[in-house]
């Protein structure tokens, strides 16, 4: 993947994460309007398009090949073990509520990964059909 597409991932990802933000403490005022809920829809779906696009280079490039789906262990393990070493530096350390919400952080992302553990396999083999 190139170098620019990242960048444009990146900034689309993050632009999608602060207009959710942003259209979620308009929504929390019950006389706004419910169309703030839109706001984050044009960011994600450059972010997802240019996903795809990705997608469709690689498939261009590899083939078929590219769109087997597979697992790769050592970027969950990475994913898990940076996880884990924030979550116990947050907790072994005083930074006042920063504690109980990593813990809280942690236990959602035990039970994400615990729930895809579980059904990820059953959706894999349903999707290879």
């Amino acid at each position: 993947m190139a170098a620019g597409q990242d960048v444009r991932q990146m900034a689309a990802a993050a632009l999608t994460g602060v207009l959710a933000v942003l259209a979620a403490f308009q929504l929390s005022f019950p006389d706004r309007d419910r169309r703030w809920a839109l706001l984050p829809l044009p960011p994600l779906a450059l972010w997802l398009g240019n996903l795809g696009w990705g997608c469709l280079q690689g498939f261009a490039r590899l083939g078929p090949e590219r769109l087997r789906l597979t697992t790769i262990f050592p970027c969950l393990a990475s994913i898990l073990g940076f996880g884990l070493r924030a979550s116990g530096f947050g907790l072994t350390h005083h930074l006042d509520a920063a504690a109980m919400v990593l813990a809280w952080h942690g236990l959602a992302i035990a039970v994400t990964t615990a729930t895809a553990a579980l059904l990820g396999p059953k959706v894999m083999r349903a999707a290879e059909g």
